[in-house]
């Protein structure tokens, strides 16, 4: 972004402003290479680092840090993916992947080459089932060996494949229902006590609740049996025990309730309805997990605006606890659950179309307290996602399915990558001007580093090369020739696996030649360090002289610093700060009419 302060100078015969670039957002992404007219959250390119990312979280200001999260590409090509369930359909002792696309109509499964979430073989279960957005796993005619499961919402079918034992592509489809019209979701459970598979599904827009009883036990033969009409359109469901009674109940969202169906005496004979939530707007998908570690399944729950908890009080599923309400504005999508961090605790992962994959740690195990951290912010299109160890290391990973760039990828919680770049878009700049200094924001913790590098031109076809390593603040008259186009590159590294280093903003200074005084114009720098710790010094700019007073308010609101009114000359100054406890501040400065703030953020 660029904003002008006008100072004098005292060159002869020469009115200067003082003009900076700078940025201080990157959660725009990549894709950009300019020119841009100003830098504003979009950047050209980078490998290894996490533009996506808030300091502190989980609603900070942006920063750059290495990524924490290993990235294992296991297709590019999938189009339209909208679901995808992990599984071992090989019998190797390792999470494979089957994905169904429902506008390409295909259901696809990859083979986990090493066991290590790194070298992936696709294969075709079917390349004709039309409209299917849902897909299921689980061993069907009991033969030992994983099948998968499927709805035609276009084709008014459900189905189910066998496993011709090795996985491969051979696989035999099998029909559980013709003229279910929009069929939508189906879930494989045994509903009815006998120990085979059965499954449960709804219609799209339907407000009946079907399951389907696998009558030979080998899934040649099935029955359709209405479970319950609940008078409202069903969103989405899960088959699983809620009260602990040895049954499989039915989880269902519907209409702006959520609710669980007791399979009361464990045939699937009767259905009773209990709810959960009367009201839970715009949920677009529950997942049923053990989140405080009592031994019985609580819920999970996202919407457009919040994920919810919901806590299972008494393990039978009579009263409920909403104790995690989370604010989520960019409009979730699905979620799902798994000790992404190895510590023991279920943690909360979502996704959203806008390309975010985010992560909540369940701190203290309980469901209680909860950090958001970001897994990925440029997944975009982002679709479904699943939870499964798919690196061999015995700790849960993440992967998730686009429906838009055809990308299937798990990530991994390993460490922060050793090292990282990003390459900014060109800015163009359309004074003329001298560089004065070059001036950045950064956090440096032991055995880590930032590095910089500018590179200037009047031709943005031709940048040429990239500066020495440069250490802010540092002087930039006279370095270099052309001025008219500016780009800037960062490089972070570490040697050690658990921290990184962090840029928060950075700054190019510069003078525009031939602009005439402006009386009327003033500035807050801010501080050359932010965040920073200790005693910050603040510059601030009058073109003439003004009166201004300073006031620094906490996040709360609450004044923790205020001046009086003081008079100053024209020029630069500087207002020393004091010494705040650790926090993120904000520093409003006033002079007659104008008024301007910055904020800063102190550390320990």
């Amino acid at each position: 972004m660029r904003i002008i302060i006008v100072l004098l100078v005292l060159v002869p015969a020469v009115s200067l402003a003082v003009d900076y670039s700078f940025q201080q957002e990157w959660l725009g992404g990549p894709g950009v290479p300019g020119p841009v007219t100003c830098w504003i959250d979009e950047f050209h390119q980078s490998e290894g680092i996490a533009w996506w990312r808030h300091y502190p979280e989980p609603s900070g200001y942006p920063v750059l840090e290495l990524n924490h999260y290993k990235a294992h590409s296991v297709t590019g090509n999938f189009e339209s993916g909208n679901c995808l369930m992990p599984s071992d359909f090989d019998n190797d002792g390792d999470n494979d992947l089957v994905a169904c696309s429902g506008y390409g109509n295909m259901i696809h499964w990859w083979e986990n080459l090493s066991g290590n979430g790194c070298d992936w073989q696709e294969h075709s279960i079917d390349d004709s089932f039309d409209g299917c957005f849902f897909v299921h796993t689980g061993d069907i005619d009991g033969d030992g060996f994983c099948d998968v499961a499927s709805a035609s919402r276009f084709d008014d079918q459900i189905a189910w494949w066998k496993n011709p034992g090795t996985g491969g592509d051979t696989w035999v489809k099998t029909v559980i229902q013709n003229s279910f019209d929009l069929a939508n979701l189906i879930y494989l459970a045994d509903l009815d006590g006998d120990n085979d598979l059965d499954a449960v599904s709804t219609t799209n827009g339907g407000s009946e609740v079907f399951w389907f009883e696998n009558m030979d036990g080998a899934g040649g033969t099935w029955t359709m049996h209405l479970a319950l009409d609940l008078g409202s359109s069903v969103k989405t469901i899960d088959a699983v025990d809620i009260d602990g009674d040895g049954h499989t109940d039915i989880l269902v969202k519907f209409g702006n309730a959520i609710s669980w169906l007791d399979n009361t005496d464990g045939t699937g004979s009767a259905w009773s309805p209990v709810e959960v939530s009367s009201y839970v707007s715009q949920v677009s998908d529950i997942h049923p997990a053990d989140m405080d570690g009592d031994g019985d399944l609580d819920i999970l729950t996202i919407s457009s605006n919040f994920v919810h908890c919901w806590q299972n009080i008494n393990g039978i599923g009579t009263a409920w606890l909403d104790n995690f309400t989370y604010n989520y504005p960019a409009g979730g999508l699905r979620i799902s659950a798994g000790d992404i961090d190895g510590d023991g605790e279920i943690d909360a992962v979502a996704v959203v179309p806008s390309g975010y994959v985010k992560k909540w740690s369940n701190i203290f195990g309980g469901g209680t307290h909860w950090e958001r951290d970001y897994i990925e912010g440029g997944f975009s299109g982002a679709a479904n996602l699943a939870c499964a160890d798919f690196t061999g290391d015995g700790i849960d990973d993440v992967a998730a399915i686009s429906s838009t760039t055809g990308n299937i990828t798990c990530w991994n919680d390993t460490a922060y990558t050793e090292s990282g770049w990003l390459e900014s878009s060109i800015d163009y700049n359309w004074y003329e001007i001298t560089y004065a200094e070059f001036t950045a924001s950064y956090y440096e913790p032991p055995g880590t580093s930032v590095s910089f590098q500018l590179r200037a031109s009047d031709d943005p076809q031709n940048m040429g090369e990239w500066s020495d390593y440069l250490t802010p603040p540092c002087d930039l008259q006279d370095m270099f020739e052309g001025t008219k186009y500016l780009q800037y590159r960062v490089s972070l590294s570490t040697a050690d696996p658990e921290l990184t280093p962090a840029l928060y903003s950075i700054w190019v200074h510069y003078y525009i030649l031939g602009i005439e005084d402006q009386p009327g114009e003033c500035g807050l720098l801010g501080p050359d360090q932010n965040p920073g710790s200790g005693v910050f010094s603040v510059d601030f700019a009058f073109p003439c002289p003004a009166e201004a007073g300073f006031r620094v308010y906490d996040m709360s609101g609450r004044v923790t610093f205020e001046t009086t009114m003081q008079a100053y000359e024209p020029g630069l100054h500087s207002i020393e700060l004091p010494d705040l406890p650790a926090g993120v501040y904000t520093l409003r400065m006033t002079a007659g009419e104008f008024t301007e703030s910055c904020r800063i953020v102190r550390l320990d």
